[in-house]
């Protein structure tokens, strides 16, 4: 009786050992004459793609997986255990995306089992990053000249600032090509949000219409510095204030109110004139 339990125990190992292949596994590897072999589906992922690993081995060794690894150069990018099926096969899907996917190039894929290697290889490019762009822009403040506004912006561009005086601000057309922010260096001295008081009072900003939330990262004499997030479709940026331009704002208000005062003291006087 205990030799036919050894009998059959051998029998079992005996066959664990036949290679036995599946038609996917010989496709994706084209081999069939190595002790192991692995491949990708594509030849090309981009950042975010599902990466598809696919092999075989030829003879099954029970309990024992596939060490799978993915190399960029000498960079271990990801790893992992890999279970083998009676037919020698093993497949597994990767998320081409963190942190360790973040260079273009060449990807090594390795895969061992029982002292065995096979390799394969991939290309693979990560989401461009979005381009930051410093500069500044030209606004057109009528009658008074230009003024500058310097800005950064990363995810966009932007394509016009223009003076609107029925909101007392600025009107920002930006043309987006992903989530981004920007960053305004506006000059008091053409655009300001000030309290009765004269102490500083926040902006209103709102894109297309949807009032957002903004910071305020800096704030001179001369300039307030503000930064804010935009998303992917944006078009319009409204910043409004308590005036832009003296020509648009309150000071041309004051001016015109102290005009009308001397004008009716004017007329006032012309009357008292024609009675005496």
């Amino acid at each position: 009786m205990q030799y036919k339990k050894i009998y059959l125990a051998l029998i079992f190992l005996s066959i664990s050992f036949i290679p036995v292949f599946s038609q996917e596994a010989e496709e994706a590897c084209n081999v069939v004459d190595e002790l192991i072999c692995v491949d990708v589906a594509e030849e090309f992922y981009e950042e975010g793609d599902t990466v598809v690993v696919s092999g075989k081995v030829k003879a099954v060794i029970l309990d024992s997986p596939v060490s799978l690894q993915i190399f960029y150069e000498e960079t271990l990018v990801q790893i992992d255990q890999l279970s083998v099926a009676q037919d020698g096969t093993f497949t597994t899907t990767l998320i081409a995306k963190g942190s360790q996917w973040a260079r273009e190039g060449t990807y090594l894929v390795r895969a061992a089992y029982s002292g065995n290697i096979a390799e394969t290889n991939f290309e693979f490019k990560p989401a461009e990053t979005a381009i930051t762009t410093t500069d500044f822009f030209e606004v057109d403040a009528g009658s008074f000249g230009t003024f500058d506004v310097s800005y950064t912006i990363n995810g966009g561009t932007i394509k016009n600032i223009q003076v609107e005086p029925k909101i007392l601000g600025l009107v920002v057309t930006i043309e987006t090509e992903r989530d981004g922010v920007i960053t305004l260096e506006l000059p008091r001295s053409f655009i300001d949000a000030k309290k009765s008081d004269g102490a500083d009072e926040r902006y209103l900003i709102f894109i297309d219409g949807s009032e957002i939330t903004f910071e305020e990262t800096a704030s001179t004499r001369d300039y307030r510095t503000l930064k804010f997030t935009f998303e992917k479709g944006d078009t319009q940026v409204d910043i409004i204030g308590t005036f832009v331009i003296p020509e648009f704002g309150s000071y041309i208000i004051l001016t015109l109110v102290l005009a009308l005062l001397v004008l009716i003291i004017i007329q006032q006087k012309s009357k008292m004139l024609v009675r005496i």
